[in-house]
């Protein structure tokens, strides 16, 4: 024969010693002391074991960190905490979205990288900042690193990538010549493009640019008698800007010469291809003016990278 059931206020209910614990009028559990729960085996719950392979439950440790070689089946490392720490490959599915911003890498891990996954051509392309260089690099479509942004000068954050150099003292040109002018004193130089002592004459072009623009400005002393002339020269020759277009010379002739007046000429080339390795120059000429002049210290010349 069935037994009648027993109702609720006949026994003894509760969360204390001795007492059974009743589901609530929802149907859950009230608040107990984790403490006082005994014979459960923390290595096995409902089936399933504790590590950090498939269908395993896991842990924290000591320090209050999830240990976990593979969880979520690629990351290496996790802290739950106030900042999530992540290191090793770790895949978000669907989107995620970081309200106060992410950060990669961490001091003394070196270089560091994000990799996006390019739908079109089924193919990983990588920004990466690159710790011994200084600088941010990103992957061509041929796999290759390109220089994106040095940041050896502060003002490459702004955008600036290039140098500009000049004199510290005038340049001696004689006359019915051309002279290529030395450059002694950087206003900057965030690529290392230029040296002011070994080839000061030239402006380099680094790896990872494969695009510039040049710009000159050479002041002369005064003289009212003949021409002056300057050229923005590449690897030593004339060269070309791009296909059978030559590099410009920049003249002022003596009807154009004001009276008593530093003669000052102003060069500026468009967008240049270029090669890792090439390099620019500035030759002065002076003509039919009766003796040598000088280039003076206002004078400056700069390289400007597109890309």
């Amino acid at each position: 024969m069935a037994q009648p059931p027993i109702k609720k206020g006949a026994i003894d209910t509760g969360t204390g010693a001795d007492q059974i614990v009743a589901l609530d009028g929802s149907g859950n559990l009230p608040a107990i002391d984790g403490s006082n729960v005994t014979g459960v085996d923390a290595a096995s719950v409902q089936g399933r074991t504790v590590g950090a392979g498939a269908n395993q439950l896991v842990l924290r440790d000591g320090a209050g960190d999830i240990d976990a070689d593979t969880l979520n089946g690629q990351s290496d490392y996790l802290r739950p905490s106030s900042s999530v720490f992540i290191t090793g490959i770790w895949e978000f599915t669907p989107q995620q979205i970081f309200a106060n911003g992410m950060r990669v890498g961490k001091n003394g891990n070196g270089d560091s990288e994000i990799v996006f996954y390019d739908d079109n051509s089924n193919t990983e392309r990588t920004l990466k900042w690159d710790d011994s260089d200084n600088e941010f690099q990103v992957e061509d479509n041929t796999g290759t690193l390109q220089t994106l942004l040095h940041t050896g000068n502060v003002g490459a954050f702004a955008g600036r990538n290039g140098a500009v150099v000049s004199r510290s003292s005038n340049f001696l040109v004689g006359n019915n010549t051309y002279t290529v002018i030395n450059w002694d004193q950087e206003s900057y130089d965030d690529n290392s493009h230029h040296d002011n002592v070994t080839n000061s004459n030239q402006l380099v072009v680094p790896a990872g640019v494969s695009r510039v623009r040049l710009k000159a400005h050479v002041a002369f002393t005064s003289d009212v008698a003949g021409q002056r002339v300057i050229q923005i020269r590449k690897n030593g020759g004339f060269g070309t800007i791009g296909t059978n277009i030559p590099m410009p010379s920049y003249w002022v002739r003596a009807n154009d010469i004001p009276t008593l007046a530093i003669t000052t000429i102003d060069a500026e080339t468009p967008i240049v291809d270029v090669t890792p390795g090439d390099y620019f120059e500035v030759r002065a000429g002076v003509w039919n003016a009766g003796a040598s002049l000088n280039v003076l210290t206002e004078s400056w010349f700069s390289i400007e990278v597109i890309e």
